[in-house]
């Protein structure tokens, strides 16, 4: 599911085409279909910083959908390894990364509802995204041309912005632990949801909120403030 090894194998093979190729680190999309689709959300959530847009097409977004479960009655030590890898739980991560959505209206393998409960979520919190449904097509919309023309036309509006005011990250394990210019060090404990939201606010500041964090990093990145005057942070409100 491109989570794992798969997720080791497309980073691997990003950083490679990086060096062999002259690519501009500000306009490096990630796309896939069905399982692709989803690992698309998966890496995408994980490390947002990479990429200036993404495109899932067919892709599910939450696995206690996809496998009927009732998550208030899954074991307490397996939803920590289920949450880390779960879209509908990382949605904050794309703050800053554009997603195009793409599924077909009667798609019999996943349900189109995983784009609809997502599609919502982006729209909830104003995120940049964009969904289509192929009227009377299933699952398969990817064995056709369009697919991909509407995924990199998508893809060619849009630039990274490396260093974004505001950075929002979930995560559930320390494997997963930064974005763009905020880097979580420790949790105060294993397996708990773990979250920061950091913003350059008005008077020259930086204003943080965690949960569950019990040390984090910020980087002064160029342009997010003049540091050339005093700079106050603020972390939880301290």
């Amino acid at each position: 599911d491109f989570v794992g090894i798969g997720e080791v194998d497309t980073l691997r093979a990003t950083e490679q085409c990086r060096k062999a190729f002259n690519i501009d680190p500000d306009r490096v999309y990630l796309a896939g279909v069905s399982m692709g689709g989803y690992g698309v959300y998966a890496v995408g959530m994980h490390y947002p910083d990479l990429f200036a847009a993404i495109a899932p097409a067919c892709g599910r977004t939450d696995h206690y959908l996809w496998q009927k479960l009732n998550r208030d009655k899954v074991e307490g030590f397996k939803r920590p390894l289920i949450d880390a890898d779960n879209p509908i739980d990382l949605v904050e991560n794309l703050r800053n990364v554009p997603t195009h959505l793409q599924q077909g209206q009667y798609d019999t393998l996943v349900d189109p509802e995983h784009s609809h409960r997502i599609l919502k979520e982006f729209e909830k919190r104003g995120f940049e995204a964009k969904y289509e449904e192929i009227a009377g097509e299933d699952h398969w919309i990817y064995f056709k041309t369009d697919c991909y023309v509407r995924m990199l036309d998508w893809f060619d509006k849009f630039r990274r912005n490396p260093v974004p005011e505001v950075v929002t990250y979930t995560t559930y394990m320390p494997k997963y632990r930064r974005a763009y210019w905020v880097a979580l060090d420790e949790f105060a404990k294993w397996g708990q949801r773990t979250t920061v939201r950091a913003e350059a606010a008005e008077g020259n500041a930086l204003d943080i909120t965690t949960q569950n964090v019990a040390a984090l990093t910020v980087t002064f990145a160029p342009g997010l403030l003049d540091y050339s005057r005093e700079v106050v942070v603020k972390v939880n409100g301290k």
